[in-house]
């Protein structure tokens, strides 16, 4: 039986697979993995996650004018602060508008249906590229001419892709999200 492990080589920011007998034997033969670090895995991370419930909580929210972050704060128990630089880039990415004053907070620009869960976790995360040379169209792999696992990072990416960008704000709020658990 075969166990597959990531690594990522620091030196030249190319990921590989390695694979392993249960044993524990090593079945790579390159020497030249120094700088490698395991246990890294592709999660999304708090401020991803955060972005998604406090787009979530404003769709539910906004119908009476523009949202407090304060309000969302104590709804979804995340801090003021940390949900500050999270709106901060969501209203950079034209996916809120913020309005000032007594009545003033955070409004989607377009309805909830016209969100891709791509988007938001773009605008939260960057990347979703599960690899550091899917990342950056100009990050230049010294082995990506020959690297056997390019094709199988570039095909995981596609998957991700067209599974958040296929699902919808509107889904989500409804329960409807692809992957729903049953109760």
């Amino acid at each position: 039986m075969l166990i597959f492990d990531v690594f990522q080589s620091y030196d030249n920011n190319c990921v590989e697979m390695d694979v392993f007998c249960m044993g524990g034997e090593s079945r790579r033969n390159d020497n030249n993995w120094n700088s490698l670090e395991r246990g890294k895995s592709m999660t999304v991370s708090s401020r991803g996650r955060y972005a998604l419930r406090m787009m979530i909580d404003i769709a539910e929210h906004c119908g009476v004018g523009f949202v407090p972050i304060k309000d969302v704060s104590k709804r979804q128990a995340i801090s003021v602060k940390y949900l500050e630089q999270i709106v901060s880039q969501l209203t950079k990415a034209g996916l809120l508008r913020s309005g000032r004053g007594s009545q003033g907070g955070y409004t989607l620009v377009k309805t909830p249906k016209e969100y891709s869960v791509g988007e938001i976790l773009r605008a939260a995360e960057g990347t979703l590229a599960p690899v550091a040379c899917l990342a950056d169209p100009d990050f230049n792999c010294n082995r990506a001419d020959f690297c056997p696992t390019l094709g199988f990072w570039k095909g995981l990416h596609e998957v991700i892709d067209r599974y958040v960008d296929g699902t919808s704000l509107q889904q989500l709020i409804k329960g409807k999200g692809p992957g729903k658990r049953a109760k």
